[in-house]
């Protein structure tokens, strides 16, 4: 008895077939493909990965979208407009590598879309996440703004600490810089 491809693999595939199940695979008849590996359970697993990536992604997309608002709302209420030098002063670097690890994540879960249910859903599910995320922002309670303004707090302290130590030499410009921010952005808070 020939072990042959499965003729979901192969539809042109026009003599009969004997397969042997194997275990795990979610083919009906089962089917043996490049060494044991099954396209049933393939799906399976990149439909597993999709949940699961998007998860990570709502959880790290919600997280940025709410620190670069509050961000920029304080950059508006200093200034009356969105200056990015002041937004960047605020933002810790972790916040913006999960900024891009955001991005990277919602091409991967696009692709897996694509991969898992066609183009039409990739292309909803391009388009909907755009959409959702600042719907997403109102919805969710997390993280809340009293955990931004001390992360962004935290972060002015960090730069005021390293202008100071910055090889030995006293940047009194910049120092003043970020403790006027710094005492600005207190003054916010208690507002808001």
């Amino acid at each position: 008895m020939a072990i042959r491809p499965c003729k979901a693999l192969n539809p042109s595939f026009s003599e009969p077939y004997t397969a042997v199940p194997r275990k795990g695979c979610g083919h009906p008849k089962g089917c043996q493909f490049g060494g044991g590996l099954c396209v049933q359970s393939t799906k399976r697993f990149m439909e597993y990965a999709f949940y699961f990536l998007l998860v990570i992604y709502l959880i790290i997309n919600t997280f940025c979208f709410r620190f670069q608002r509050t961000t920029l709302s304080i950059s508006r209420a200093l200034f009356n407009k969105g200056d990015h030098n002041v937004q960047a002063a605020m933002t810790p670097t972790w916040v913006g590598t999960l900024g891009w690890l955001c991005t990277i994540l919602w091409l991967t879960i696009s692709a897996l879309v694509y991969f898992i249910y066609g183009w039409p859903w990739a292309l909803l599910f391009f388009m909907g996440a755009l959409m959702m995320t600042s719907l997403i922002d109102f919805i969710t309670p997390w993280p809340s703004y009293k955990k931004c303004f001390h992360l962004i707090k935290k972060e002015l302290t960090r730069q005021i600490a390293g202008s100071i130590i910055q090889g030995g030499v006293l940047d009194a410009e910049k120092v003043d810089a970020y403790k006027s921010l710094l005492k600005k952005v207190n003054e916010i808070e208690k507002n808001i």
